[in-house]
């Protein structure tokens, strides 16, 4: 799966080790508001995984979201062709985050998730 990056660059996660955090979003989607505003709040905690989070979105409509949420220091956004949501997705359920570890699915969640149960799938301690 190819995405976009702000940059216009092409980027992928393949071949990532440790935990990725691969996030599918829509700027005009309430709960991925919600969603980024827990990521937002608790920045601290999750310093130390790779994070993406991707939308059909147009890539200005992206940036305009990352920037909204102050949170494009810390994760990569970018853009996904809408032929590949369901191919990497299997719905197109907003938001819509998969847990990898070493490139391996270890969890799912679909719709709004409360940063506690992020937290428990993701081990984080803090």
């Amino acid at each position: 799966m190819n995405l976009t990056g702000l940059d216009g660059k092409y980027f992928s996660f393949s071949g990532e080790k440790g935990i990725v955090m691969l996030v599918y979003y829509s700027g005009a989607c309430d709960l991925c508001d919600f969603e980024a505003e827990q990521f937002e709040k608790n920045i601290s905690q999750l310093s130390s995984l790779k994070i993406m989070m991707v939308s059909t979105d147009p890539l200005d409509s992206i940036q305009r979201f990352s920037k909204r949420h102050h949170l494009q220091e810390l994760i990569t956004f970018g853009k996904i062709k809408d032929e590949d949501v369901l191919a990497a997705f299997g719905t197109e359920a907003l938001p819509h985050i998969l847990i990898y570890n070493d490139e391996i699915l270890v969890g799912e969640f679909k719709g709004a998730t409360p940063f506690s149960k992020l937290k428990d799938a993701l081990k984080l301690n803090n």
